[in-house]
Parts: structure tokens; sequence; C-alpha cells
């Protein structure tokens, strides 16, 4: 007789089964160092200029119902472009041949109070730093600034509430205007008239690749003259001698922490002789974040920042 393939398998024999191979659907995934590869964290999305309602794109400024408010706002920036001197006009032909020329645009913000009403329209011309060369327009190792820590801000919150010292906010304005540049940078602009302007910048201007650091150090000198000197542990933070006064910086955001009234009072006195500055008083919103008092607490909220995230990214990402 004969005997099927079926009829020699034991009966506890499991069949034998035939592998199945899945096709994976294509995912934005990245592991994580360290972790098993099943353990994963998604690519950030990216998202196109313009999708926070806060932040617009020239096309957006021109074509919004408050373009007339944004058309006032670019005469004024450009009156504190003049006030401060940050550039002399000259002509295509005065430029040396062979400098390249720095392209400027138009950047657009909305500042907003704490309670989320609109503060002011804010149009401020920059320059397309990506387009400057190193070593003929800035010192690609001079493009740095130091600014205070995080926990440095949350610290001397907490010494000044601690000690019951006085606290104040200083914003410092058109601060990057007011920094001298060290070498020469020739930019292109178009004006309101439409007319292409050449401008040789005797100043810095937002967007420049030595922005940043040229106005650290004109920072860094003018609170060395009030007093203060840079601390070992975080660089963005200045002390005076005696201990009574310490400030934090952050680009043009200043927190100032006092013994008393008076010192503060002779440190805006000694600051003010070279630049201006916005007294904003006890803070209520600095940094990203909104700051309520109590008699012994302090509370900081970031809701401003979230409903703002929420909303530009429940957007549809750009890929």
């Amino acid at each position: 007789m004969e005997t099927t393939q079926d009829q020699t398998l034991d009966d506890t024999t499991e069949p034998t089964k035939t592998p199945v191979t899945r096709q994976r659907r294509k995912k934005d995934w990245i592991p994580i160092v360290g972790e098993r590869k099943s353990q994963r964290t998604p690519k950030p999305r990216v998202y196109a200029v313009g999708s926070d309602p806060d932040h617009l794109t020239d096309e957006q400024a021109q074509a919004s119902p408050e373009a007339a408010e944004w058309a006032k706002a670019r005469i004024k920036e450009r009156a504190q472009l003049e006030k401060y001197n940050v550039f002399t006009t000259v002509e295509k032909s005065e430029i040396p041949e062979g400098t390249k020329i720095v392209d400027t645009k138009w950047v657009y913000v909305i500042k907003r109070k704490p309670d989320g009403s609109i503060e002011k329209f804010k149009a401020r011309k920059v320059g397309r730093g990506f387009s400057q060369e190193a070593g003929k327009s800035y010192d690609a190792n001079k493009t740095f600034a130091q600014m205070m820590r995080p926990e440095t801000f949350k610290m001397l919150l907490v010494i000044a509430l601690f000690r019951g010292w006085e606290i104040r906010q200083w914003d410092v304005v058109a601060a990057y205007l007011q920094a001298l540049l060290h070498h020469d940078v020739y930019v292109s602009d178009i004006n309101e008239d439409g007319e292409i302007e050449y401008w040789k910048l005797n100043k810095a201007l937002y967007g420049l690749k030595q922005a940043g650091h040229e106005w650290f150090k004109t920072l860094e000198s003018i609170l060395n003259q009030a007093g203060l000197t840079q601390c070992i542990g975080d660089e963005g933070t200045y002390r005076s001698t005696n201990g009574k006064q310490i400030i934090g910086t952050h680009v043009d955001d200043l927190l100032a922490i006092g013994a008393s009234n008076k010192i503060l009072d002779q440190t805006e006195t000694s600051m003010q002789k070279s630049v201006e500055l916005d007294k904003k008083g006890l803070p209520k919103q600095i940094l990203g974040m909104e700051i309520k008092w109590g008699k012994e607490t302090i509370v900081l909220t970031q809701t401003r920042l979230i409903e703002t995230s929420f909303h530009t990214h429940s957007t549809t990402p750009f890929h």
C-alpha cells in the first residue's frame, strides 16, 4: 500500500509555515541613538514661511488688511536706520570691483501684549547674510554671541524674590543698529519708490553673519563702563564687584536685579549715555514667557508660545 505524505506526519507535528514577507509602509522615522531600532522618534517637519500669523512675508504684509500699518512700520524702520547712521548711500560705481553685494529684505512681525492683543506692527530691514563671503565681509571666527542660560534667568528671579531685591526689565532699542562694523559690507536695497539703492554699512544690520557678535561686544563694553563684569559660570550674565547687582542678557533683552532702586537707577543712567533703553519695569513678559507675581511666588507660563505653536503646526506641513 502506498503511503501518502500526509500519512507519514506525526499527529503532534505542526505543519511547516510559509514565511510571510510584509511590506512596511515608509514613514518619516529615524532611530534614537543608543536605543533599540523599534523605539523611534518622528523626524521634525518643516513648515512654510508665513504659516505663523504673527510672522509675515513681504507679499503677505502688502496684501493684508493691515497693509497701511506695515507701510508705516517700514517708514519708521528706515528713519531708525538713518537716525543711527547705519548706512551711507553710494553709487554702484563706487563699490570696489569684485565685492559681493549683499541683498536685503523686509521681515514683518506682530508684537503682542501678554493678553494677546496687538502691541505694535514691527517691520525690520535685514541683510541676507548667507550671501556674505568669509574673510572678506566678516570673520568666520566671530559670528557667535553669548546669552544667559535659561537656568540663570530663573535663578535671577529666585534670588531677587528671596533677597527682596528690585527687579527691572530693559529692552535696548535698535540694538544691532548701534554696533560698529569692522569689515566693509555693501548691500542693495529697494526703497519705497521701487528704486534700487546701494549702501555701505557703518553699523550692523540684522541678518549679517557678524551682527550678533558685534552687538555683544558693544553691550559688554557698555556694561563694563557701568561697573559690571562678566560672570565666569555664565558669560551672558554680569555682576557688580560688590555683588549688589546682577544683569542677565539675551540679545537686546536685559533682566536686572539689584539690592536697591538707587543701584539700578545708576546703571540705567550709565547705559543710556550709549544706548536708548525701553524701561519696562517689573517684567510681565520676557523671552517668550509670561510672568505672574505673587507676594512670595513667581509663576512662569508660556501660554502665548503654546497657542502660536499649536496654530502653526496644526496647518498643512511643508515637506
